[in-house]
């Protein structure tokens, strides 16, 4: 066997001539599509990256909104308890105002219808003795006609007939 010079040179010049071919047509477009595939992946992995920091972000400040709400929400019930607690007490108040103003107008009316009552038993009292003295000095002044009298008056005043 016999080596042939001329076939290993021409075997090594077509080596050489397919390694280049394949680097022009092969190897550089396929480091061409590695690295567009690496950058889109850094790329989409940057974006990645700020979507979770903006999504961090919303979070924040939802979380934020969420806290003043709350605390807002927490005042307006308190202000609204107090403006209750104010309403009742001002109730209340006004209540036992008008309960004494009614107690003290009942006590004046009870009093003056008292005295209005005092005053027509004492004319009417005064009525009933000026008729009975009539009587007694129209009729003759002995003793049994004198208690007849008084006692048809006295009848007469029991039973609520005086006139």
């Amino acid at each position: 066997m016999e080596l042939q010079v001329n076939t290993i040179v021409i075997q090594c010049i077509n080596f050489v001539l397919f390694a280049v071919i394949m680097y022009f047509f092969l190897f550089k477009p396929l480091q061409k599509v590695l690295a567009e595939r690496r950058e889109k992946i850094s790329k989409d992995f940057d974006e990645a990256k700020a979507a979770k920091s903006d999504a961090e972000k919303l979070r924040k400040e939802y979380e934020e909104k969420l806290k003043q709400t709350s605390e807002e929400s927490a005042d307006i019930i308190a202000n609204a308890v107090t403006a209750a607690e104010t309403m009742k007490s001002d109730i209340i108040a006004e209540a036992h105002s008008a309960a004494e103003r009614i107690k003290a107008k009942s006590e004046a009316e009870i009093a003056d219808m008292k005295n209005k009552a005092y005053l027509e038993m004492n004319h009417e009292m005064g009525s009933l003795a000026v008729s009975l003295a009539g009587k007694l000095l129209e009729s003759s002044l002995d003793e049994n006609a004198h208690r007849a009298i008084v006692e048809t008056f006295t009848a007469k005043v029991e039973s609520g007939d005086v006139r």
